[in-house]
């Protein structure tokens, strides 16, 4: 093709018809442009493909990855939130009244089911997501879906900190009247035994008792709003990934 162009330039050249022969190049110079132009945008439309392939994969395994952490918010926030609660309030009752106890070592498990979770709210794998950002392929995302996205973790890591910083002691203060043994973990000492309750009396276990009951509620709430954002985010994938 490029031969027979030039042979094309050569007679108009010998023949003398300049003007003709400026055309000509002029037509042939943006043939070439136009060539290039079309192999751009072709290397442009597959290079796009390539992206949003890529995109969509980070998207089907950010889903697992979120789904999996609601799981497991579950199981160790949720699901314990209850006792927990209960056993701080059972505290707090004995404080401000004391009351007789049937069974001392069942009473002081409760008490000390309150410590469960004392350490906020722990951040779970999040290796898709930070793989997503690190390869630049959060931006090939939908708009929408990615702001979407950016939100759930971005609050998920800030309740995380937050709860994290607020930690009291009140779980060292509970292992230190009550010696965790793995083997006999419901179990208390006689001696023990009494020295938890005197304890229960002190303005220094109240106000601990206290200060985690305010955490623990908090705590709570914050993973309610992570898993309902998150199985928000869920549907939002389901939607893009089926209209893809």
């Amino acid at each position: 093709m490029i031969k027979f162009f030039r042979q094309i330039r050569y007679k108009l050249m010998e023949s003398g018809k300049t003007s003709k022969y400026l055309k000509y190049a002029i037509g042939e110079i943006l043939l070439v442009v136009i060539g290039i132009l079309i192999a751009l945008q072709v290397n442009n439309w597959n290079q796009n493909r390539i992206n949003t392939n890529s995109a969509n994969v980070y998207i089907e395994n950010i889903k697992k990855e979120v789904a999996i952490q609601i799981e497991i918010l579950k199981d160790q926030y949720l699901d314990r939130s209850e006792r927990k609660i209960n056993g701080l309030q059972l505290a707090k009752s004995y404080f401000e009244k004391p009351f007789f106890i049937e069974d001392t070592i069942s009473f002081t498990n409760e008490i000390s089911y309150g410590a469960v979770f004392n350490f906020g709210i722990e951040k779970y794998n999040q290796s898709i997501y930070e793989s997503l950002l690190s390869s630049g392929s959060i931006g090939f995302v939908d708009t929408e879906l990615r702001n979407d996205i950016l939100e759930y973790y971005d609050y998920y890591n800030h309740a995380s900190l937050v709860s994290q910083g607020q930690a009291s002691n009140y779980q060292n203060l509970i292992n230190g009247l009550k010696p965790f043994d793995p083997q006999d973990p419901k179990n208390i000492g006689r001696i023990d035994q009494i020295r938890f309750i005197e304890a229960l009396s002190t303005e220094e276990f109240i106000r601990e008792v206290n200060i985690e009951l305010s955490n623990g509620l908090h705590s709570i709430a914050r993973v309610h709003r992570i898993i309902e954002s998150g199985e928000n985010l869920i549907i939002s994938i389901d939607n893009y990934l089926s209209n893809d």
